[in-house]
Order: C-alpha cells, then structure tokens, then sequence
C-alpha cells in the first residue's frame, strides 16, 4: 500500500514540531541552571568580600589596641611615672591618631599572690566563694606542704590552682580578681587594690580570717618598695601591671588586648613583657552560682 505524500509531509513535520518542543525545554532548563550558578558565585563573592573587609577592621582595630598599651608603658616607664599614673586600679582614655582608646591598668601588687601570700588569705578568699570550711583546710595544709618541698613547682596561673587543686573549674572566673602569680608579696598592697580585694579583706577580718600574717598597709608599702635599687628611673620601677586596651572596630565590634608587664627600672630594658593576648569580648566568663557571702 502506498502512502499519499501529504501524508507523509504531515508525519514529518509532526516530529519536527516535537524535536523543537524538546529542545527549547532544555534550552529553558539550562539557563534556569546557570542563572542559579551564577547567582551563587556572586552571593559567595559578596560574603567574601564582607568577611575580609570584617577581618581587616579587626586587624586594624587590634593594632589600635596594641598602640594603647605600648602608650600606657611609655607613660609607666616614664621619669614623672607617679605623678602622671598612680599605682592603683585606673582607667584612661587615650588619643592615638583620630581614634580614642580606653586603657585599664590593674597593679599585680593589689591582687593575693598565690605562690606567696599568707595561706590565711587564699583561705578566706575560698571561703568567701563558697567553699566549705573542711575543704578549705585541706587545701591550706597542701598549699604549705608544697611550699616546703625542695624546688616545689610555682603555680602560673589561676586556672592551674583551680586544677591542682581539684577546685570546680567554674571557680576560676570568680578567683581571677582576687589572685596573681607576679607580686611576690605575703600579703595585699590595699592602696593598689581594687573594690573586689577591699571588700575581701573587710569580710575577712569581720568574718575571723585576718590574723598576725596579715600585713598592714604601711607593711606592704614599704615590702612593694623594695629599696633603692627598684627606684632608679620612674616611681614604677619592679612593680607588674596588667594593662588591657579596649576599641571599638569599624564593624562596632570591642576589641582587647591585654598584656601583663613588669616596670624594671633598667633604661636599656624598660619593661618585661610576660603576657600579650587578645579577646574580642568580655572574657571574665560567668560567676553565676558563686556569689559572695
């Protein structure tokens, strides 16, 4: 049987229509596909660049931060030190280019020593937190044992006695006020204390902690002197102080740097630097649950 051409010519044109049906769908189909590809490198490239400009404005920031504390040991290591910067917990605002940098000195001197301070100190600083009398006293019978152990190993920070000595470490947030490994002192230079020390110690001896270690106010003065070899250039000279530098970044963000520095007196090696770090936020950590008496 043979097929009449316009037969034929329909059929064609039929699958024809069809193959371009297919075609354009695809078509349709892969720009749908690039557009969202392209979407997404513009979108990653975006994030990219707001997360480096982020990173340059901390950096900025950090280096802003880190010209406060080098001004704060320039005034510390100066000649006229004592009239300029008082050896007691202060707070400046200081100018460094167009930007105004807020600066916290804390001196060593005000904090209890735990190496070397009156075992009746740390006693009644745990007290004060909340640890029980027993325990208390374990810890107070320890503490002198290792003091008298030939070449006993020196606590390095508050979180190191906290461990050593079993303490909960959500203890260590609410000691670091309180303690310092950098005095040297048996006792609190109450002049250079803050309002956490002050308070401390008033409880303490309301509370029957203070005994005969406790030394005077007058006492700490004259041991935080040291004689004249600690005085040769700058009234500041052998104390250690911790300065921390706060400012805000472009993107609002606080950055701080903070640093721990002794004053040495030596022209040739003004000061000694014995810690240098950042945080980007408040890094007191949380007390809750251990709240004073």
């Amino acid at each position: 049987m043979s097929l009449h051409p316009e037969t034929i010519r329909t059929k064609g044109c039929a699958g024809c229509r069809t193959s371009r049906g297919i075609a354009l769908i695809s078509v349709l189909w892969s720009m749908l596909a690039l557009t969202v590809i392209a979407l997404s490198v513009i979108s990653v490239a975006g994030t990219q660049s707001r997360l480096s400009a982020n990173l340059l404005a901390s950096a900025q920031a950090e280096a802003i931060a880190d010209a406060g504390i080098h001004l704060m040991i320039q005034k510390l290591t100066a000649r006229n030190a004592a009239d300029d910067i008082p050896a007691k917990v202060s707070e400046f605002s200081l100018a460094y280019r167009e930007h105004v940098v807020d600066v916290r000195l804390v001196p060593e001197s005000g904090k209890i020593d735990i190496n070397t301070a009156a075992l009746s100190l740390i006693s009644a600083l745990l007290s004060y937190h909340g640890v029980g009398d027993g325990e208390v006293q374990s810890i107070a019978r320890a503490m002198a044992r290792q003091r008298l152990e030939p070449g006993n190993r020196r606590i390095v920070s508050v979180g190191d006695f906290v461990a050593g000595f079993d303490l909960p470490r959500g203890l260590t947030p609410c000691l670091e006020p309180y303690l310092t490994v950098y005095s040297n002192l048996n006792g609190v230079d109450v002049a250079a204390a803050g309002e956490p020390v002050k308070e401390l110690l008033a409880w303490g001896i309301r509370a029957g902690w203070a005994d005969a270690s406790w030394p005077s106010s007058a006492d700490l003065r004259r041991q935080r002197e040291g004689g004249p070899a600690r005085q040769r250039t700058g009234a500041h000279s052998g104390k250690v102080f911790t300065v921390t530098s706060s400012v805000a970044s472009v993107s609002e963000e606080i950055v701080r740097r903070t640093a721990v520095i002794r004053v040495t007196g030596d022209p040739a090696e003004p000061f000694w630097t014995y810690g240098w770090q950042r945080s980007f936020a408040d890094t007191g950590g949380d007390c809750a649950g251990w709240s004073a008496p």
